[in-house]
């Protein structure tokens, strides 16, 4: 009996300090411990990040798909021609360099290249209906996505015959047109509507065959500087050839 409650007294010894209290933590244990939960915050951060990321592309990319079906399906109810609305001719028959677009409320008035301020209420006009709630928004040279904004910026590719886009060649009013869709010579490389917003994954594009993708803007075709609007030589949205031009190999 004594040799048992001897033992016991030992064992409890083993786990309490010189006043019976259990022993704390060392600073060299506190700052193991530490450092370890350091490493798995540095390892789960990044895969969070890239997780909302991917989650933000996706959700972006869903929109643009939705956007452009709804631009091919105005197409369509166009006499198979994109949704532009051409500068009416003046006196002396050449086209203006302004368009009138007739909004719910009112009409706007705005130039030729700027209508994709727009482009909304052109489809509407058309009969190509929108997508709902992805069509309203501040107006601005791009769409406005709608829930989480995203500017979709349209592909003037589709304003003009495929020569305006010639590097070197005379830029006139008089090439502007609707472009059809049978004169998209590359539909699953020629880009309709793109989300300049490029994550890791790369940025949300439309394509005119109607596919959505992730791609970099960096690996698109350089564009054509357009002299009539400044220099704009963005990628995906002045390509060289026009319609009949590639974005991505």
């Amino acid at each position: 009996m004594q040799n048992g409650a001897a033992h016991s007294t030992l064992v409890a010894a083993k786990g309490a300090g010189p006043h019976g209290r259990h022993r704390a933590f060392t600073l060299v244990e506190s700052l193991v411990v530490v450092a370890v939960l350091g490493i798995l915050i540095a390892l789960a951060v990044p895969v969070l990040q890239r997780s909302r990321a991917s989650a933000r592309a996706s959700a972006s990319l869903s929109r643009v798909q939705q956007c452009g079906a709804s631009i091919i399906a105005a197409a369509e109810n166009n006499a198979q021609r994109y949704p532009i609305i051409v500068p009416k001719p003046g006196a002396n028959g050449v086209p203006g360099t302004m368009v009138e677009i007739k909004t719910p409320d009112s009409t706007i008035t705005t130039h030729f290249f700027a209508q994709v301020t727009a482009w909304n209420y052109a489809i509407e006009a058309l009969g190509g209906g929108r997508v709902e709630g992805a069509w309203r928004g501040e107006p601005r040279n791009a769409f406005r996505g709608i829930p989480a904004p995203s500017d979709f910026f349209l592909a003037q590719s589709f304003m003009t015959e495929p020569e305006y886009w010639t590097p070197g060649a005379e830029q006139s009013a008089q090439q502007w047109r609707a472009v059809g869709l049978s004169e998209v010579t590359a539909p699953s490389a020629k880009a309709v509507l793109h989300d300049p917003q490029e994550g890791i994954s790369g940025s949300p594009i439309f394509f005119a065959d109607g596919h959505g993708a992730l791609k970099f803007l960096r690996d698109a075709g350089a564009g054509v500087p357009n002299s009539l609007e400044g220099n704009l030589n963005r990628p995906c949205v002045t390509t060289a050839q026009g319609a009949r031009g590639r974005d991505y190999p």
